[in-house]
């Protein structure tokens, strides 16, 4: 069975929350011309990590979500290197933290109950993080899932 998220080689583009200038607010994203909102980064703001225009062709518009991007103002890309399925179980530790799970002070975050403790090991916290997402006992289910790899593409 292919991987619907991508094969081998296989480049995906990251959406992020974005801004374009006020003067583009009645056009759908899709409408913007591209080489008036890229040039110089002329008219793009994304707040993920502050990055402004450096010379602004209009004020900033109104904050639109992730979904609504269009490629042409993605940042980033990706390329797939490896695609494989593994059990939820198999998840070792450095997987664990690249799903994203929360360092805290000498452990993990404990998604079961975070303000009154936490996991001492990534692994146990992304389980308490796994099954607060797909319920009670999702973890225990050690369902199959897709492993897809990848490395940033440079531009």
């Amino acid at each position: 069975m292919p991987c619907p998220y991508g094969q081998l080689f296989d480049r995906l583009w990251v959406k992020e929350v974005w801004a374009a200038g006020a003067c583009a607010d009645g056009l759908r994203p899709a409408m913007r011309h591209p080489g008036t909102w890229k040039v110089d980064n002329g008219g793009l703001w994304y707040p993920a990590d502050a990055t402004e225009p450096k010379h602004p062709i209009s004020p900033r518009g109104k904050t639109r979500v992730s979904i609504h991007m269009p490629r042409w103002a993605s940042r980033i890309t990706l390329e797939i290197t490896g695609v494989r399925v593994e059990r939820l179980n198999d998840c070792g530790e450095a997987d664990a933290i690249a799903e994203g799970i929360a360092p805290e002070l000498d452990g993990w975050t404990d998604y079961s109950n975070p303000s009154c403790q936490m996991c001492l090991n990534p692994v146990d916290s992304y389980r308490t993080l796994w099954d607060s997402i797909n319920g009670a006992g999702a973890w225990e289910a050690n369902a199959w899932g897709w492993v897809v790899e990848f490395r940033r593409v440079q531009r």
